[in-house]
């Protein structure tokens, strides 16, 4: 830890997780992370849900599963795209639809609202850890999140998943490589 970072290469079963997890713990005992500091772990898609159960189980911290834009808001972009749909005809008559337009222009932004709160929402101080999938990290909406909550940790599990530094998951998990700590952890 004492050089911002490890990588663990050990078998699957021989608690990898517990070790990242306690690194990041450790650091915080330390003062080496501030009390309010997060960590983003990155893991295969089938282990997100594994590893908010280990933080929970093991620490009793919160963390929380983020998801893209698109999917954390889907029904919401769909009422918009409805909507929108709604006012293109009305638009050839605006005068003569002044009342229906300013009523779908009014339910328009609550809808955008809504959906920027709760996608943003995902991202709340009350988390220390966010858990993501290599392809959700990859989502410029939610690197953009996730680089205004205060990282100071990144645990990159199955990291052999990061190929080469041209490949897209790379270059996804290096927009994060000015993180204080960095850990990596694979079984392959």
């Amino acid at each position: 830890i004492s050089r911002n970072g490890s990588l663990i290469a050990a078998a699957c079963g021989t608690g990898k997780t517990i070790i990242m997890i306690d690194s990041f713990l450790e650091l915080k005992r330390q003062g080496k992370i501030s009390d309010n500091g997060k960590c983003l772990v990155v893991a295969k898609s089938t282990l997100k849900t594994q590893w908010q159960h280990e933080i929970k189980r093991f620490t009793g911290l919160k963390a929380n599963i983020i998801e893209t834009y698109k999917s954390s808001v889907g029904p919401i972009l769909t009422r918009i795209d409805n909507i929108r749909k709604k006012i293109a005809p009305l638009l050839s008559e605006p005068l003569n639809n002044a009342m229906q337009l300013k009523e779908l222009y009014e339910k328009l932004e609550e809808n955008k609202k809504a959906a920027e709160f709760l996608f943003s929402s995902q991202f709340s101080p009350e988390y220390d850890f966010y858990i993501v999938n290599y392809e959700t990290l990859r989502d410029e909406e939610v690197a953009k999140a996730l680089k205004k909550t205060g990282l100071e940790c990144v645990i990159a599990d199955e990291v052999h998943m990061v190929k080469t530094d041209t490949a897209a998951r790379s270059k996804a998990l290096y927009e994060f490589s000015n993180v204080k700590y960095r850990f990596g952890a694979t079984a392959t």
